[in-house]
């Protein structure tokens, strides 16, 4: 997913607002659930903890790692 197609989905489900989103993505970045391709047009990448992390969320309750 690229990161234009993330706040996309930020806005259809009302994540944040137009001055947060922003810093949304760079959360998940400096905390490592993502990295971000910058060869690929600015591609999110999950790293192993952010797998890790969605998986364990998963297990608890799914509607965590739902909009």
């Amino acid at each position: 997913m690229s990161e234009s197609d993330l706040i996309g989905f930020m806005e259809k489900y009302g994540i944040g607002t137009d001055a947060s989103m922003a810093t949304h993505i760079n959360n998940i970045c400096e905390r490592n659930y993502v990295k971000i391709d910058t060869k690929s047009g600015r591609k999110l990448i999950p790293t192993e903890l952010g797998k890790s992390m969605i998986y364990g969320l998963k297990q608890i309750d799914p509607e965590l790692v739902e909009p």
